[in-house]
């Protein structure tokens, strides 16, 4: 015959009442708060909700095994034991919901177009930083669930910390140049960069401790991310659009028709296919050479990689409709005069 007083009946009618209590909760939320969290406009606090729907209901369920514990008449350590594993179990389920949601932030916040700071290659960095923030504050709260001293470990840590930060300190450099080179952006994968010591060539790869770029020879250079982070770079695909405007320097001797050979540069630049027609050429006479007038051929082309080829095609052009108008290319001369000193 079942006693209805025993300890057992009371531990068992309290689980049942905190399931039902559970089942009850979520039915609120599914039916009542989502329904409700649907008309606003944003859809953040609508994953909100589906993502506590699950570390609520089992937190119930928990803070319900723990009080079942309670009419058993358990010893004090058993008792403080049950309490600190369910308090564990509920941080744990919490935390995994915190990063969940903590990815869904990261890809709703990259998706608005008000932000600048995380970019599509800045999310998985951003996503594992918080990961990794909520899994130690998570961590942390189970120590303290367990009454282990935090602040001990903590400070073992921080030492451990800093003799690994003086022994990789240049990985430590490069790494944390990377951080603010994803952040910053100075360049993107696909970019045209030229480098401080004369280095050119596209980005086809930002890592967190180095930058590769393919050099139009088909060579890729390595470059440290601390290195490049406090060069000077010159990004040849930034601005509005990747045209880029190139310069063709040639000179004529002294006497030449300027305008015939304003002429002559400017039907090169507009007859070459590489060069583009908008923005149009343009040819300025530069300066007076020791030797000859120099003038320049200013036109634009689509990409910089297009740069070298294009004033192949213009040097050869040039050369030739200069010879064929009979208009003088010079070269350096020297003149050199002979005095005769007569004997005294």
């Amino acid at each position: 015959m079942i006693r209805w007083d025993s300890p057992a009946v009371h531990s068992l009618g309290i689980i049942l009442a905190t399931i039902l209590l559970a089942f009850l909760v979520r039915f609120i939320m599914e039916k009542f708060l989502l329904h409700i969290v649907r008309k606003t406009k944003t859809d953040l606090d609508d994953h909100f909700l589906k993502v506590i729907k699950k570390p609520t209901f089992m937190t119930v369920i928990l803070l319900g095994i723990h009080l079942s514990c309670y009419p058993l008449n358990l010893s004090p350590g058993l008792l403080e034991t049950t309490e600190r594993i369910v308090k564990s179990g509920i941080i744990i389920f919490w935390v995994f919901a915190g990063m969940g949601f903590g990815t869904f932030f990261v890809d709703w916040t990259y998706k608005r177009k008000d932000q600048k700071l995380i970019q599509l290659r800045t999310k998985p960095l951003f996503t594992m930083i918080l990961k990794i923030a909520i899994f130690m504050l998570g961590g942390y709260m189970v120590l303290l669930t367990w009454g282990k001293n935090a602040t001990a470990l903590l400070t073992s840590a921080s030492v451990v910390g800093l003799v690994v930060g003086f022994a990789a300190k240049d990985t430590l450099g490069n790494l944390f140049s990377g951080v603010s080179i994803m952040a910053d952006a100075p360049y993107k994968i696909g970019d045209y960069i030229l480098l401080g010591n004369g280095d050119r060539g596209r980005v086809t790869h930002i890592g967190l401790r180095s930058t590769r770029i393919l050099t139009r020879d088909e060579v890729e250079i390595i470059i440290p991310n601390a290195v490049i982070a406090n060069e000077t770079i010159i990004n040849q695909s930034g601005g509005p659009s990747q045209k880029f405007r190139i310069r063709a320097l040639t000179s004529v001797a002294y006497g030449s028709d300027i305008d015939q050979v304003r002429e002559i540069l400017l039907k090169v630049a507009q007859d070459e296919d590489l060069a583009m027609n908008m923005p149009k050429p343009a040819v300025r006479f530069s300066s007076f050479g020791d030797s000859g007038l120099n003038f320049e051929l200013l036109c634009w082309v689509e990409k910089p990689e297009l740069k070298s080829p294009l004033i192949d095609h213009l040097n050869c052009e040039i050369y030739k409709k200069l010879n064929d108008a009979n208009i003088e290319i010079p070269y350096p001369k020297t003149d050199v005069y002979l005095h005769k000193i007569e004997p005294k």
